[in-house]
């Protein structure tokens, strides 16, 4: 047995080969697999076909309109692949009148006055801006508001891109052609819903998108979906027309519901592996179930960042009732109830009112969070809880020192207390002298308090510091 792998970066508007063309249809597929990144897919298309010994032309019809030609692998056993060639040239009104520059056709046009249909010829001159040329025996058109009969079409325009394989094979008989190529117009996302179920648990569900622009339709395919990020060079030069897109594009919302993906570790990337072949239509997105986790543990947290400036030069204006950001912390952790690798997507949260209605309270993205990691999602801003600050006092101790004195007043309007986190931004070298509550140093720039604000009330958070000037 031998397998030939050819990796060509040649590209034709038409077959060169000279010998018996045989097309090799979606009908002649045994096997269809998808490997879909987020920025990239990998297509496995196999297909049988009847070859006669001899040499042949196999065109492989209904490849992707995004394929990258450089990238085809073809694994064909006891047959040899002599030439390949990507056809990309498309059946349409632009390219069909680009084939006919300088020839004579007939065309027509409306006359409303006589309520009649008037023929006429007229010579492609040339096509500008996508529209024919044309040069009728009183003038030239540039934009001629009728139509244009086609006697004929071009044979070298198809309906959808084709790969045409110039081929060897010593023995007549059914051949398999595994054809495997990167192509774009395949993509993937996930949306996270999250259910509030008390002020601890929340319960997750994970869907997955799956995005289909490629120009052709997949027709029951193993599906394979990669979280990770593969680097793909984005070339300059050639760039492929996309005459094969619909011109009724629009996008079908196409929900699942099936068994959950098994996920897998594999290298330095997390593989779903969807359970059940799926069918994927051109223009299409398809929406499957991948994860379904009830009793998550969560934090909710309120935070703010002090706008306060305090500089060896001078200092800010005081501020007034500034809302706290609303922050829900995770673990992915077996102890938190999830502990599975999450990939890159947008979490919406719902809670439920005194009725039992779910409403919508905010979302967040985040990228993909591996098992043991933290997440601190920001999902809207609280409108009972708020804070007004000021500087109490600003003294000048020396040419490169200062002392301020600062009070922050936090309000809860809740029935139940809250914990505040607050953040006060420093320049320069600082030491903070004295403080009514006892906070945490965060980085050399950022100190921290975790304020708790009892129901319907109110704490304050005085501190005095210290800031030097360095030289540095």
């Amino acid at each position: 047995m031998r397998y030939l792998s050819v990796v060509l970066g040649c590209l034709a508007m038409a077959s060169t080969l000279n010998a018996a063309e045989v097309t090799v249809k979606n009908e002649n597929n045994t096997d269809l697999a998808l490997s879909i990144y987020t920025n990239t897919a990998l297509v496995r298309d196999v297909r049988t076909v009847r070859l006669d010994a001899g040499k042949s032309s196999i065109l492989f019809s209904g490849v992707s309109a995004q394929i990258k030609p450089e990238t085809v692998i073809v694994n064909a056993e006891d047959v040899m692949v002599r030439e390949q060639n990507y056809n990309f040239a498309m059946l349409s009104p632009e390219n069909v009148a680009k084939a006919n520059i300088g020839k004579v056709v007939k065309t027509v046009m409306w006359d409303d006055e006589k309520a009649r249909n008037v023929y006429d010829k007229a010579r492609i001159l040339d096509v500008y801006a996508g529209r024919p040329v044309l040069q009728f025996g009183y003038g030239i058109e540039f934009d001629f508001p009728g139509r244009i009969i086609w006697e004929n079409l071009p044979d070298h325009l198809q309906t959808e891109p084709s790969l045409a394989l110039g081929v060897s094979v010593k023995d007549s008989g059914d051949k398999t052609i595994d054809l495997m190529y990167l192509t774009g117009g395949l993509r993937w996302s996930t949306n996270y819903v999250a259910e509030f179920i008390n002020d601890t648990e929340l319960n997750l569900k994970a869907w997955v998108g799956i995005s289909n622009t490629s120009g052709i339709g997949y027709h029951n395919a193993r599906v394979q979906l990669v979280a990770g990020e593969a680097n793909v060079i984005r070339e300059a030069l050639a760039v492929r027309p996309m005459m094969f897109m619909k011109a009724s594009a629009r996008a079908v919302n196409d929900a699942v519901s099936a068994p959950l993906p098994e996920e897998e570790s594999v290298g330095e990337y997390h593989v779903y592996s969807l359970p059940e072949k799926i069918t994927i239509a051109d223009n299409q997105t398809k929406q499957v179930s991948l994860l379904n986790k009830d009793r998550i543990k969560y934090q909710k947290e309120y935070r703010l960042s002090s706008p306060l400036y305090l500089n060896i030069n001078g200092s800010s204006d005081n501020f007034k009732k500034i809302n706290a950001d609303i922050f829900v912390k995770l673990t992915n952790s077996e102890e938190s109830n999830l502990g599975e690798p999450l990939p890159q997507g947008i979490m919406r949260f719902y809670e439920h009112d005194s009725k039992g209605n779910m409403l919508f309270v905010g979302e967040s993205s985040f990228s993909q969070l591996a098992v043991g990691s933290d997440a601190e999602l920001r999902i809207g801003r609280s409108f009972d809880i708020l804070a007004s600050g000021k500087i109490v006092n600003f003294t000048k101790i020396a040419e490169n020192m200062i002392e301020a004195e600062v009070s922050v007043s936090f309000m809860n309007a809740k029935s139940v207390k809250a914990m505040v986190v607050f953040d006060q931004y420093f320049h320069n070298d600082w030491k903070i002298l004295s403080s009514n509550v006892d906070g945490v140093k965060q980085n050399s720039h950022t100190m921290r308090w975790q304020i708790e604000v009892p129901p319907s009330g109110s704490s304050i958070l005085n501190f005095k510091v210290r800031i030097v000037k360095t030289d540095a």
